[in-house]
């Protein structure tokens, strides 16, 4: 379920402030993990902040999943910008992960 109409709006009428007097990034490294994994790990590190929060919510953390993949990473591709969209699972059995990091980035520039 995407994000609420109130929320999107308060995003836009920020973005819109404030776009551009940023810089827009030169790469974008976007790790995929999944949710159920991202809550997995939360509750092995059992970090109180983490474990109590309101936030950390399947609903949310499946919100902001759903609005990074729709609309963030797609729009910073519109302004012609690299970026690297992978499966940060698979990379992370790789032991040198700074290794596939840099892999992925020469191959997005291909």
């Amino acid at each position: 379920m995407p994000l609420t109409v109130a929320a999107r709006d308060v995003y836009y009428d920020i973005h819109s402030n404030t776009i551009g007097e940023l810089m827009k990034p030169h790469l974008v490294i976007y790790l995929d993990v999944p949710v159920p994994v991202i809550q997995k790990r939360i509750k092995e590190r059992n970090l109180p902040h983490e474990v109590d929060s309101k936030v950390f919510k399947q609903q949310y953390l499946s919100d902001i999943e759903y609005f990074y993949k729709q609309r963030y990473l797609k729009e910073i591709g519109l302004v012609k910008t690299i970026f690297s969209c992978f499966d940060y699972i698979a990379c992370c059995q790789i032991q040198n992960l700074e290794m596939c990091l840099l892999q992925e980035i020469f191959l997005s520039c291909l």
